[in-house]
């Protein structure tokens, strides 16, 4: 008599190829098992990344970055009424709401700004 393998499906979101992190997941990207919904995964960015084959949890997701390291930006200060928008750089990589570092062209002094959307921020003063 030959053992009995019983396997138990629980729904999953599987890499459908090896992912390295950083990546912004589509439905080319990822496998649906066992009738899980891709819905909550699509559009987010790997946190590390995924082997082939492998589940994807939700704590290995963030949301996707709209400033890049080294990109550049927009840079918008606000006071008053009033608002300035100068061009810098991104020293650092932020999803929308995240603080990063930026540098205003002219200046050597980095600040820390707010990413409002893409290619965007925002200096609280």
């Amino acid at each position: 008599m030959s053992p009995l393998l019983i396997a138990l499906l629980a729904p999953a979101v599987l890499a459908a190829k090896p992912l390295p992190r950083g990546t912004v997941l589509t439905a080319d990207l990822v496998v649906a098992e066992g009738g899980a919904d891709l819905t909550p995964f699509l559009g987010k960015q790997l946190r590390r990344p995924a082997f082939a084959g492998r589940p994807i949890e939700a704590a290995d997701l963030a949301a996707p970055d709209a400033v890049a390291r080294q990109s550049a930006v927009n840079v918008v200060f606000r006071r008053s009424g009033l608002t300035l928008s100068v061009p810098g750089r991104a020293m650092t990589s932020g999803a929308a709401g995240d603080i990063v570092t930026v540098l205003v062209e002219g200046k050597r002094r980095p600040m820390r700004a707010t990413v409002t959307g893409p290619g965007e921020v925002e200096v609280a003063r």
